[in-house]
C-alpha cells in the first residue's frame, strides 16, 4: 500500500512539469507562499524585496478579487515559485506565463515567470494576474472542468488580459475582422482548431457575457459539464437552447 501511494505521488510530481531546485528565497503572507530566485541568481533579474512585497499583496489582492467576482469563499494557501526569465524555459516549458496546479494531496501551486523587462518596457502592473489564481480558486470551489472553453473562459473573464493587453483590444480587433467565433466552435475539439491568440480572449469574451445574463451562481452550474453532454445540458441549466443563444450571442457581438 504505501508503495502504490508513493507511486501515485510521484507520478503527481511528474505531471508538474516543473524543476523546483533551489536555491530560493522564500517569504510568506496571508494566503500566498512565494518563492523566489536570490539576487544575482541568473543572467536575468530576480525580484527585490520591494517587488516581493508588491507580488505578495497582488495575489492575496486578487484571491479577495476572485471570489467577489465568482461567489467563492477560497482561503486556502497557495505556494508560487517565480523563475528569473532567462531559466523558465528549461524549468517549466514556457518564459512567457506559466500555469497551476491544484492537488488535495499536494496543494495548490502556480508555476510562472519573472520578467522585469516586461514591467520596465509596457504599461502593465501585474506580476502574475488573476489568470492563473483563478484556475485554483475555480477548480477548488466550483469543480473540475470538462472544457477548455469553460477552463479557460473563466480564467480569461476574471483576467480580463491577454499578452498583457486588455480583452477589450483583442475583441475590437477581431470585432473589426468580422473574426468572432461562433460559442460552439470554442466548444467543439476544445477550440484546437483556433489560433490561442483568438481562443483565449474570445472564450472570455463570452463567459463574461454569460455571467452578465444569467448570473454567476448558474453558470457555475455549466463548469463541470463535458463537452459531449454540453449543447443539452447548457438548455436544462439555462432553459435556452444553444442554438438559440449562439445567434443571441452573435448578434451582441456585432451590434456596434
Amino acid at each position: 500500500m504505501r508503495l502504490l501511494l508513493l507511486i501515485f505521488v510521484t507520478l503527481i510530481l511528474s505531471s508538474f512539469k516543473a524543476d523546483k531546485s533551489g536555491p530560493w528565497i522564500v517569504n510568506k503572507d496571508k494566503n500566498i507562499i512565494l518563492y523566489t530566485r536570490p539576487l544575482n541568481y541568473s543572467k536575468s533579474v530576480s525580484p527585490d524585496s520591494i517587488t516581493i512585497r508588491k507580488i505578495l499583496d497582488e495575489q492575496n489582492q486578487s484571491i479577495a478579487f476572485i471570489n467577489n467576482a465568482l461567489n467563492t469563499n477560497f482561503n486556502s494557501k497557495v505556494i508560487i515559485y517565480l523563475y528569473n526569465y532567462d531559466e523558465a524555459m528549461e524549468k517549466i516549458g514556457t518564459n512567457g506565463g506559466g500555469f497551476a496546479f491544484a492537488s488535495r494531496l499536494l496543494g495548490k501551486h502556480i508555476f510562472f515567470t519573472y520578467n522585469s523587462k516586461l514591467h520596465e518596457s509596457v504599461k502593465y502592473q501585474d506580476f502574475l494576474g488573476k489568470h492563473e489564481m483563478t484556475h485554483i480558486i475555480v477548480g477548488t470551489k466550483i469543480g473540475k472542468t470538462k472544457t477548455r472553453l469553460m477552463a479557460e473562459g473563466y480564467a480569461n473573464a476574471v483576467d480580463w488580459t491577454y499578452g498583457c493587453t486588455s480583452i477589450d483590444y483583442w475583441i475590437k480587433k477581431y470585432k473589426a475582422e468580422h473574426k468572432m467565433v461562433k460559442p460552439s466552435d470554442l466548444l467543439i475539439n476544445n477550440g484546437a482548431k483556433i489560433p490561442e491568440v483568438e481562443f483565449y480572449p474570445q472564450s472570455g469574451y463570452f463567459i463574461k457575457w454569460l455571467f452578465s445574463r444569467f448570473g454567476i451562481k448558474k453558470v457555475n452550474k455549466l463548469y463541470s459539464i463535458n463537452k459531449e453532454n454540453f449543447i443539452e445540458e447548457y438548455k436544462n441549466v439555462t432553459g435556452e437552447l444553444f442554438s438559440e443563444m449562439e445567434i443571441k450571442y452573435l448578434d451582441y457581438c456585432y451590434k456596434d
